[in-house]
């Protein structure tokens, strides 16, 4: 048995450890997650920023005043930049901020996430990302009214863009501009900070079980291992170098071999069954430029479906209605489809979406996994007949 096999061979034991551990927990209640059951478990807006403004509101129903607030300060923004000065008593928070209608060039306007302003116009700003891809010049526009429109001062303001895992912006949310903004993730700096705050609502019980509640959710979304688990994982990671070495260096061969042998071949199927084709775009060549797969009737003369990537180096996707040839999409007319919770814009005159927790392809998100399983395609491949039933519905002209 060759080195590697061996460190595999000792990994799937440790996993297997863990997934009895986590059913044992299961079967004691223990993983019961409240937002997982109302389907919100992976929801931007309605869970994951509203949840975070509820806590950092020194005036939420929580009845902490500013504690949650002062915490997050203190653990998650001065780590950032260690000098802001912030009245937490004083302030307010803002879901959803509008900064007004966006620019015909996307300089200007939006929705900030996250916005937090005590008495003295000192402001936390954030842009909150779970599965999302970045927006066109959506950072820059944040920076452009806060410098801009609100004329705060460098001292004034903390620009946070909080991930999952610590992703930087794309330079298609920067613009390739220079300006101030810090990255934080939900790994590392929101989860201890969650933890922090069961503690602070130790006497209030409903308060403190449903920050566990969703402090679990996210663990859960992390694919977060029990300590002693992960430990003696690192533990056999660090005995086993150049096998973790040979295995880091082949991740991207390996998410080709598994998108080509457990995934292409279903999409290819059932394309052929609902008389598409399905072509990919630079799925697995440069990383520089949009990725993805397009499927398209053969009287469709520019537009597809598609499931498609924009960040560059990044492996996040979303799935709408745009063009797989050079034609101008502004000339089609923007016509938004219920399958699509995002709103139409040049690049998709239909609307768009995330693809949920099949958004990342990354190793951390389970997305690999879940194509080896077929969970991946099915999931796909549903998306495409609700799209395509509509398109059928609603007379909609793909040319």
């Amino acid at each position: 048995m060759t080195q590697i096999e061996t460190l595999l061979k000792q990994i799937s034991e440790i996993v297997a450890k863990e997934k009895t551990q986590q059913e044992e927990k299961r079967k004691r209640g223990e993983n019961f997650n409240i937002f997982d059951v109302l389907g919100l478990s992976t929801s931007e807006v309605r869970l994951y920023s509203a949840f975070l403004a509820e806590l950092l509101n020194p005036n939420g129903n929580h009845g902490l005043c500013d504690k949650f607030l002062q915490a997050f300060i203190d653990d998650v923004v001065l780590k950032k930049q260690e000098v802001f000065s912030f009245d937490p008593q004083s302030a307010k928070v803002f879901v959803e901020y509008d900064i007004g209608e966006i620019s015909q060039n996307y300089d200007k306007g939006g929705r900030i996430d996250l916005m937090i302003q005590d008495k003295n116009r000192q402001t936390i700003v954030i842009e909150n990302k779970i599965y999302a891809g970045d927006q066109k010049l959506q950072l820059y526009r944040y920076n452009h009214y806060i410098q801009e429109t609100a004329k705060l001062k460098d001292s004034q303001y903390v620009l946070l863009y909080l991930t999952l895992e610590g992703d930087k912006p794309s330079e298609f949310s920067t613009g390739k501009k220079i300006f101030n903004y810090s990255c934080v993730n939900y790994r590392e700096d929101i989860l201890p900070w969650l933890g922090k705050c069961i503690g602070i609502a130790a006497l209030f019980p409903r308060v403190r079980e449903t920050i566990a509640q969703y402090k679990l959710n996210l663990e859960d979304i992390l694919n977060i291992m029990s300590e002693t688990n992960k430990q003696e994982l690192l533990h056999l990671m660090t005995s086993h170098a150049r096998e973790v070495d040979a295995l880091i260096m082949a991740q991207d061969d390996y998410r080709k071999y598994v998108f080509e042998t457990f995934v292409l071949p279903k999409f290819k199927d059932f394309a052929q069954q609902k008389n598409l084709l399905c072509v990919t775009h630079n799925l697995f060549g440069s990383r520089k430029g949009g990725r993805g797969v397009f499927f398209y009737r053969n009287d469709w003369k520019s537009m597809a479906i598609c499931l498609w990537s924009d960040r560059t180096g990044e492996w996040e996707f979303y799935m709408g209605i745009s063009n797989y040839t050079d034609c101008d999409m502004s000339q089609f007319p923007k016509i938004k489809l219920d399958c699509f919770d995002r709103s139409p814009n040049d690049t998709w005159p239909n609307g768009w979406k995330l693809l949920d927790k099949y958004s990342n392809w990354s190793f951390a998100s389970g997305t690999l996994t879940a194509m080896i399983e077929g969970d991946f395609a099915k999931y796909v491949i549903k998306q495409i007949e609700i799209i395509l039933d509509e398109i059928d519905r609603n007379n909609i002209k793909m040319n």
